[in-house]
C-alpha cells in the first residue's frame, strides 16, 4: 500500500438512544455510550491528536486550529481547542494530586522556578522533582511554595526557600557550576576554575564497599577532597568580600 496517496478520512459516528414507555405509560431513555455528553462532538482520537501538539508540540492555538483544518478539514475555533484542554486536565486532577503527594513526601526532592508569560500575564511555574517523578504548578506568585513538604529540599540558595519548615536544605551544584563558569570565564578568577571540581570529584556522592570505608587507601580521596576544598573556599570568600566592598566614585565636575 502507497501510504503516500492514501486519504485521511474523518469517521462520523452517530449515536441514538430509544425512549420507550412501559406499561404504566412511564418514559424510559437507554444511556449514551461512555465519553457522549452533547449532540455533536469530537472524538477521542481528535482530542488525543490536539492535546499531543498543544502540549507536547507546543503549538499555539491558533496554528493547531489551522494545521487541522489543512491536513483533515476539521475546522477547529480555538474555544473548542481550549476546552478540549480544559476537560482533560479535570481528567487527570486526581492522578495529579497523587503525584503532588509523592514528590513532597519523597526523601529528596529538587525545586525550582521560572517566570513566563500566560494570557499575556507573568505567571511562575513552579517546579518539584525526584529522580523518578517531575510535579509542574502554575502560580501567580513567585513565594508561592509547595505546602506540605518533608525531607531535604534541594535548591538554588533562593531565600524563601529557607522560610519552609520540617525540611533540611541542601545546596544545588548544578548552580553552583554555573556560577563557577561564569566567573572562570568572565572574571578570569583561577580559583573557582579549581574550585569547579569539587561537585563533580566529590568522594560522598560515590558510593563504595563497605570493606573499604575504614581503610587508608579508602580515605585518601576524601582527604585530597577536602585539602582542595579548604585551599578554595577561602579564596572564593576573599573575591566576595573584595567584590562586595564599595567602591569609591570618580570625582565629577570641574576641579
Amino acid at each position: 500500500m502507497d501510504w503516500s496517496r492514501t486519504p485521511v478520512r474523518i469517521l462520523r459516528t452517530r449515536s441514538a438512544a430509544s425512549s420507550p414507555s412501559n406499561h404504566r405509560a412511564t418514559p424510559t431513555r437507554a444511556a449514551f455510550p461512555e465519553g457522549v455528553s452533547a449532540t455533536v462532538q469530537y472524538g477521542q482520537r481528535i482530542a488525543a491528536f490536539v492535546l499531543y501538539l498543544l502540549h507536547y508540540q507546543l503549538l499555539p492555538e491558533k496554528r493547531l486550529a489551522t494545521l487541522m483544518a489543512d491536513l483533515f478539514g476539521v475546522k477547529l475555533v480555538t474555544a473548542t481547542i481550549a476546552r478540549i484542554s480544559q476537560d482533560c486536565a479535570e481528567r487527570f486532577q486526581r492522578f495529579a494530586d497523587a503525584l503532588r503527594d509523592q514528590v513532597a513526601a519523597a526523601p529528596v526532592k529538587h525545586m525550582d522556578e521560572t517566570g513566563f508569560r500566560i494570557g499575556g500575564k507573568t505567571q511562575w511555574l513552579h517546579i518539584a522533582s525526584t529522580v523518578w517523578l517531575t510535579f509542574y504548578r502554575t502560580s501567580a506568585k513567585r513565594g508561592s511554595l509547595l505546602a506540605n513538604v518533608t525531607g531535604i529540599v534541594v535548591h538554588d540558595h533562593w531565600k524563601p526557600y529557607y522560610t519552609m519548615t520540617g525540611v533540611r536544605h541542601a545546596l544545588c551544584n548544578a548552580h553552583h557550576l554555573r556560577e563557577l563558569k561564569t566567573l572562570v570565564e568572565i572574571e578570569k578568577e583561577d580559583w573557582a576554575r579549581k574550585m569547579q571540581r569539587l561537585p563533580r570529584d566529590e568522594p560522598c556522592a560515590r558510593a563504595r564497599p563497605a570493606a573499604e570505608t575504614r581503610s587508608d587507601r579508602a580515605d585518601r580521596p576524601m582527604l585530597r577532597w577536602h585539602s582542595r576544598k579548604r585551599s578554595g573556599v577561602p579564596r572564593g570568600a576573599a573575591w566576595v568580600d573584595k567584590s562586595r566592598a564599595p567602591r569609591p566614585y570618580p570625582a565629577t565636575g570641574r576641579p
